[in-house]
């Protein structure tokens, strides 16, 4: 604490990095709901057995929305962190299989506003938030080397 009463610069930080992570779970997850027969026709249009594409829409949007609980809470933060960088990390890898070419199909099952990206914008866009929770699994992980308990 500085003399201020408020936290370091460092722990500022840490906390603007969790409270992104956590609006970009719970948008995406909620908006993929909320959209849900817009977001399914989407994923029918990807490579998915069509019996399966309910199942994923709220699969993904659970996972979202329970990610965002977990880093909502310090002692189930590390997990919601790590779920951060895997999802951001396939999505990123989705999204460059697009840009790419390698799909017949190009569909968007994101909801909201991140829809209406194109598929470079959204692979900057993912990648930020990538980036974003990178820094987070590192930062924790340093903190928990150090025995710091945020």
């Amino acid at each position: 604490m500085n003399s201020h009463g408020t936290g370091s610069y460092d722990d500022i930080l840490n906390r603007i990095v969790i409270a992104l992570l956590i609006l970009l779970w719970i948008y995406s997850g909620v908006s993929k709901l909320i959209e849900s027969e817009e977001t399914q026709q989407q994923i029918l249009n990807q490579i998915v057995p069509k019996v399966l594409s309910r199942a994923i829409l709220w699969g993904i949007s659970i996972i979202e929305i329970l990610t965002a609980l977990l880093l909502s809470f310090r002692t189930t933060r590390p997990t919601g962190i790590i779920i951060s960088v895997a999802l951001m990390g396939v999505f990123c890898l989705y999204i460059g299989a697009v840009v790419l070419g390698l799909f017949r199909y190009t569909p968007c099952s994101c909801g909201g506003i991140i829809a209406n990206l194109s598929w470079t914008q959204h692979l900057i866009f993912n990648a930020c938030f990538l980036a974003i929770a990178l820094y987070a699994f590192f930062i924790d992980l340093k903190e928990r080397r150090s025995g710091k308990n945020n």
